[in-house]
């Protein structure tokens, strides 16, 4: 098991956060049978943000990001009880780097970052920024999530390749859209396998940012960098992003200078070795009522909703098609709704807040079939 959050200077405060200093926070890696910390993988300089769990070229990696800024490739044994190897990617442009995504059928190669008040592109193999999308909100990006994998990826197919703005298979305005058998689905993803196609940097340091309701104006220079090598990559192939943020308040704080939303992206790869990405706004999700200006916050995706945290102790949910609200879980006191996860397989939707409680809650058959 593999953990990580934020250590704390008990003795010593930090006025500007108004909160105790943060110290360097290691990655710890325990015995899951016997509860030992075999290892503290450090690096940090400040709070860990992310940590991913790959397999790459049949090798064992961590991929983690911080508050720092920064992101840190761990290469690990092949028992992973110890480090091999570790690597900083090269980008000396980020001043908080919030979550990751690796693209899907891609075998790890490349990496998706929510960084400062965008997102960006990585090489998990070379460690080089490919790519940067700033300004995507007012502050911060704290979260970037694929939607699906290959299945739905086809379902939304006429979505994905920018002949339609509506998936497959489902009616919308009216027009029921064509969608492919489950069989012959199936048969044809069986035959799709992924393209399997390992540089260092030394940090610098970086300025804290204050973490709070009130958002706080990102200082990184966004920029657009070519990959040096020809990419490994499909041309023509595009996948869906979820993203949400949080926007700089009014001179008077009152409200944030844009209303919160979640938005719905299309990323393509490169359409040739030395081309870029693209990215594209499909739907955006909002409502008057939808309150969420506090980061760190998580939303998630089953493919058929979207479920957001709100700062007032609710969860949204909206259809991920058509971007209509379809339901509100009001049922806690004010506080931060932190994290939301769908079940696999079954119909139940799980919320964690700032009130230390765990909620579940289910659809019964009748909303189901109806929706």
């Amino acid at each position: 098991v593999f953990a990580a959050g934020k250590l704390k200077a008990r003795r010593m405060w930090c006025y500007e956060d108004d909160d105790n200093f943060c110290l360097p926070s290691p990655i710890k890696m325990y015995d899951i049978r016997t509860g030992e910390v075999l290892a503290y993988l450090t690096g940090h300089k400040e709070e860990v943000m992310c940590i991913k769990l790959v397999e790459y070229k049949r090798c064992p990696y961590l991929l983690s990001c911080s508050q720092d800024g920064f992101i840190i490739k761990w290469k690990l044994s092949s028992d992973y009880r110890s480090l091999v190897e570790r690597v900083w990617m090269k980008d000396m442009t980020s001043n908080v780097v919030s979550s990751l995504a690796f693209f899907p059928n891609y075998a790890n190669r490349y990496v998706l970052a929510a960084s400062d008040e965008g997102l960006k592109v990585y090489d998990f193999e070379t460690c080089e920024l490919i790519q940067s999308f700033p300004d995507l909100y007012t502050s911060y990006c704290d979260c970037a999530k694929f939607v699906g994998g290959p299945l739905v990826s086809a379902l939304w197919a006429p979505l994905l390749d920018g002949s339609s703005t509506n998936p497959p298979g489902l009616e919308v305005d009216g027009r029921r859209w064509p969608t492919e058998s489950k069989d012959a689905l199936m048969s044809r993803l069986t035959q799709e396998r992924s393209d399997g196609v390992d540089g260092t940097a030394t940090p610098g340091a970086k300025a804290s940012p204050k973490k709070n309701a009130k958002a706080v104006q990102s200082k990184s220079q966004s920029q657009d960098v070519k990959h040096p090598n020809a990419f490994t990559s499909r041309a023509g192939d595009h996948f869906l992003v979820l993203t949400r943020g949080v926007e700089l308040m009014k001179e008077d704080d009152s409200d944030p200078i844009k209303p919160n939303s979640c938005s719905l992206w299309r990323i393509s790869m490169p359409p040739h070795p030395d081309g870029l990405f693209e990215l594209s706004l499909l739907k955006t999700y909002r409502h008057d009522e939808f309150e969420a200006n506090n980061w760190m916050c998580k939303l998630a995706t089953n493919g058929a909703y979207v479920a957001a945290p709100s700062s007032l102790g609710a969860v949204f949910v909206w259809n991920l098609v058509t971007a209509t609200r379809t339901a509100v879980l009001a049922d806690r006191e004010k506080c931060v709704v932190r994290d939301i996860l769908f079940h696999p397989t079954r119909p139940l939707l799980f919320a964690s807040a700032d009130d230390g409680i765990v909620k579940i809650y289910s659809q019964d058959a009748s909303d189901e079939a109806n929706s």
